[in-house]
């Protein structure tokens, strides 16, 4: 996926809107009343998303795919950062934001 693909697929979500909490990086997607669910780190190469999961799944996730990471600046118990190599699907980037964002609403 694209920078422009991942802010749009966050933006079809509904309620969402974007924040820069911590200056130029990252885009923070968030949901009311400010809660950031997809973190989008938009200068690195490749593309890196961080979002939000459960503990069981960050672990399979990142024992199974190269390109998950443990959360960058995030409570690693619970967020992953996914770089977007191309190595997985765009389907499968859109399940996490759409799994993040889920958690992160009922959180509130």
């Amino acid at each position: 996926m694209t920078l422009n693909e991942v802010v749009e697929y966050c933006h079809s979500l509904e309620g969402v809107f974007e924040r820069r909490p911590f200056g130029p990086q990252p885009l923070v997607m968030c949901v009311p009343p400010r809660k950031g669910f997809c973190d989008i780190y938009e200068k690195t190469e490749p593309l890196h998303i961080v979002v939000k999961t459960t503990p069981l799944e960050a672990a399979f996730l990142r024992m199974s795919y190269p390109c998950v990471k443990p959360g960058y600046h995030c409570n690693k118990k619970y967020w992953n950062s996914i770089y977007l190599d191309g190595s997985l699907p765009d389907e499968m980037i859109k399940q996490m934001i759409l799994k993040s964002y889920t958690l992160v609403l009922k959180a509130k």
